[in-house]
């Protein structure tokens, strides 16, 4: 995608600046984009070379499991379709989902972090619905997800990827801070320390818009079964 990236991104400056876009400008902006460019896409490789897969390689994962998280939040369990053994994952990483927007006739892909710990052969990822305001436009893809994607059916999801990841096994104290949805990769931390850590001292904060609006309480309450020095903080704009 880099040379549709450039092409509009030169056409941009070319509009914003006006006659101030001279021909030396542009083939000097053209110049230090292919360059930043070559850098990401040989990185871009590297990065595939260490997890050992292709571009555009997808597992075919069935949703086994389907629930309401709070007002607006649904999270999704994923299991093989081919009852193979997924990748292992670090708690914080993040997997890609593929879908095709029938009545838009669009292939889009959204990335969202993984939400439970990695010691099920199971991934779970937690969307939010974007309803949509006068400021902003409704989540196409989070909308879908929530309307049409039930216990069943099949999603191309790519491999777990992403390096928001602290060391689970460490003793020293942990602060997990989060909002809205941005609870999700601290749901998968919180969790995996409950399962391999459980004695280390956790501050988990969350804040919400209001207590139907939490999310993952079922998580939080097994961990604090099991995590005698967690520590919950929680802040809400409304509450009722």
């Amino acid at each position: 995608h880099y040379p549709i990236v450039g092409l509009y991104l030169l056409g941009a400056i070319k509009e914003v600046l006006g006659d101030a876009a001279t021909p030396n400008l542009i083939a000097g902006w053209d110049e230090a984009y292919w360059l930043l460019a070559g850098e990401l896409i040989a990185a871009e490789a590297r990065l595939y070379q260490t997890a050992g897969f292709e571009a555009d390689s997808w597992m075919k994962l069935m949703v086994v499991d389907k629930v309401q998280q709070g007002a607006d939040i649904v999270s999704f369990t994923l299991q093989p379709a081919d009852h193979q053994t997924l990748p292992n994952f670090k708690p914080g990483q993040y997997v890609s989902v593929a879908t095709y927007l029938e009545d838009l006739q669009l292939r889009q892909l959204r990335q969202y972090s993984l939400s439970d710990a990695p010691s099920k052969n199971s991934l779970r990822i937690s969307v939010k619905c974007e309803k949509g305001d006068e400021y902003k436009p409704e989540g196409k893809v989070s909308n879908w997800l929530h309307q049409h994607v039930h216990i069943g059916d099949i999603l191309d999801v790519s491999h777990p990827y992403g390096n928001f990841t602290p060391d689970i096994l460490a003793n020293h104290p942990i602060g997990l801070i989060s909002a809205g949805v941005g609870v999700t990769p601290m749901i998968s931390m919180l969790n995996s320390i409950a399962e391999k850590n459980p004695n280390r001292q956790v501050l988990f904060a969350h804040a919400a818009r209001s207590k139907q609006h939490l999310s993952h309480a079922e998580d939080i309450s097994l961990a604090k079964e099991s995590m005698p020095h967690l520590h919950q903080a929680l802040y809400l704009n409304e509450y009722h």
